[in-house]
């Protein structure tokens, strides 16, 4: 716990203690190359519960693949680089455990067939392409246009606002599948 904790208050490190070259930036990026690249090998791994049925064309043309080696390729230099900068270097030694555990994990798994045969699902990657469409669209609608000016993007309350979008999208899928159940 006391990891995260160190992680938690690294990443809610007010705007004037982390400029630019501190590390802090490439620290951020690493570890959301290396939650990503975790996430990507766990859909690859058991694409019938953790995938849409919809996307599974996607994820059997191989862009998956391609993008899983460029997020973890990424995820190794940034944190490298946060590990070279940063004087608190938990943001990059995490994030290079995660995206070596996501190597490790992803050289040993094949990608498998999607979904066929099953009607309940958690679609995480329906999740984790709802999160960076809405990270790439409001963080620099907020940046550019902020409500207040001393707000930073990680403000304090962010673990609750991912806790409530994560409960929201599952919802929508439970009352999908309620819905369309035969």
């Amino acid at each position: 716990m006391k990891l995260l904790e160190n992680i938690r208050r690294e990443l809610e490190k007010p705007r004037e203690k982390r400029p630019l070259g501190s590390g802090w930036l490439s620290g951020g990026g690493a570890l959301l190359a290396g939650i990503a690249g975790l996430f990507l090998v766990f859909i690859r791994s058991f694409p019938a519960t953790l995938t849409m049925p919809e996307l599974s064309v996607i994820h059997n043309s191989g862009y998956v693949t391609v993008a899983l080696n460029s997020i973890l390729l990424i995820g190794y230099v940034l944190s490298l680089l946060s590990i070279l900068l940063s004087r608190n270097k938990v943001l990059g030694w995490t994030a290079l455990a995660l995206v070596i555990t996501a190597s490790l994990i992803g050289t040993g798994a094949t990608p498998t067939e999607g979904g066929a045969g099953q009607s309940l699902y958690f679609g995480l990657d329906y999740f984790v392409i709802n999160v960076l469409f809405v990270g790439f669209v409001f963080v620099p609608l907020e940046r550019f246009f902020p409500h207040l000016s001393e707000q930073t993007v990680l403000r304090g309350e962010w673990r609750e606002d991912l806790f409530y979008y994560l409960v929201s999208s599952l919802l929508v899928q439970i009352l999908t599948f309620l819905t369309f159940r035969e």
